[in-house]
């Protein structure tokens, strides 16, 4: 493992190397860090690894992409069509007021109104006795 330390590649021995998961810095006052790579997690002393490997290393509203705890709705459902996420899957539906495939889009439900063409108008009735 190797560090930059003013433009000189030099070996870093005192942080524990394991696949590259660790680099070796200055501070100010001439200390050598370790720290892990980026997008790598845990104490670089003894390991450093990616956020997760699987879903199940995630709170059960995340899912594992590419090595991060993430919201797995993102680009997961149609048009106009909500996500949420049920044991680190995402579930689409659509919300209340609307129809149609959540995977794909969904509509809103018209509601058919009722049309009375001669509403309002009354009607004379007569009895058949011509009054």
């Amino acid at each position: 493992m190797f560090s930059l330390i003013s433009g000189y590649k030099i070996p870093c021995m005192h942080c524990t190397v394991h696949k590259l998961q660790f680099f070796f810095q200055e501070n100010s006052s001439t200390q050598h860090l370790c720290s892990c790579i980026q997008d790598y997690v845990g104490d670089p002393y003894t390991a450093c690894g990616p956020e997760c490997v699987e879903d199940s290393n995630c709170a059960y509203i995340l899912a594992c992409l590419g090595g991060k705890c993430r919201d797995p709705c993102p680009g997961s459902c149609g048009r106009q069509a909500e996500c949420r996420v049920i044991n680190h899957v995402p579930s689409c539906y659509c919300p209340e007021g609307y129809t149609g495939n959540p995977l794909s889009s969904c509509r809103e439900i018209i509601e058919p109104r009722e049309f009375f063409p001669n509403f309002g108008l009354m009607c004379n009735i007569c009895d058949m006795s011509g009054n």
